[in-house]
């Protein structure tokens, strides 16, 4: 996960604009007033919004770019928020902030950099004891289908970004390979930084993520103490099918 530190400023230009979920996350957290906690905070895309609506929250992560990103936009863009934002060098595998959170959120797929049982088992851990009687936690997952798993591997360009700090843009570029044995996916991601004078810079990232089926999720949630209050297939609080976009799951401390 460290690796994020060569990639963060790539990071922030790829997903700064996206937006679709903030508005189910500041739902789902209404009406809680004890602080709130999100684990793999990146440069601060949701923890900004819940924080200008009122939530006092912990960004924990474990890329100090990524964090210097969310600490130069706090300082810069959102100063009004400096009271309500804290943001934390960590690891979501072993941390302890002797804080009691009211809800935790691990978004946009970062649960799934947890490659083993044991951190898997950790992280819960780690939540559990970060977590209020009743206080919520939410992780979202994309969901591998079957028909995405079929394809087994994969190559893809996915989008295009203006980088307006060059006059360029990035062209994003992704290879991907199913492993079926050990639910894993190995991704192949290359950044092509084109200036203004049509210089193009490489950058290639590796990342290995494990994926997730339905009920062996529901099992690992249930035996660190969470029950299961929803599961959705999309942030309009759709209820989860078989062709949803995502697993995201909405749980609670017993």
């Amino acid at each position: 996960m460290a690796e994020y530190d060569r990639f963060a400023w790539l990071y922030d230009i790829e997903y700064r604009n996206i937006v679709d979920d903030i508005p189910f996350y500041i739902e789902s957290f209404k009406g809680v007033d004890s602080p709130l906690l999100e684990l793999g905070c990146g440069t601060g895309r949701i923890l900004f919004p819940l924080a200008s609506n009122y939530h006092r929250v912990v960004g924990l992560d474990i890329s100090s770019e990524m964090l210097k990103i969310a600490r130069r936009k706090l300082r810069k863009d959102y100063p009004d928020l400096k009271g309500l934002v804290k943001l934390i060098k960590g690891d979501m595998r072993d941390f302890s902030l002797k804080i009691i959170f009211g809800g935790v959120l691990i978004a946009f797929n970062t649960f799934m950099h947890l490659i083993s049982i044991e951190e898997q088992d950790s992280c819960l851990s780690c939540i559990y004891r970060h977590l209020e009687p009743g206080g919520k936690l939410i992780i979202s997952i994309t969901n591998i289908t079957p028909e995405l798993i079929s394809s087994r591997d994969f190559y893809c360009h996915n989008s295009l970004f203006s980088i307006e700090e060059i006059g360029g843009y990035l062209q994003k570029y992704e290879t991907r390979l199913f492993d079926t044995v050990h639910q894993l996916i190995k991704l192949n991601v290359f950044y092509d930084i084109v200036d203004k004078k049509g210089i193009v810079t490489r950058y290639v990232r590796e990342m290995l993520l494990r994926y997730f089926h339905r009920y062996e999720m529901e099992r690992l949630f249930i035996s660190n103490g969470f029950k299961v209050s929803a599961l959705y297939g999309d942030y309009d609080f759709s209820s989860f099918k078989e062709n949803s976009p995502y697993t995201i799951w909405m749980l609670e401390k017993r």
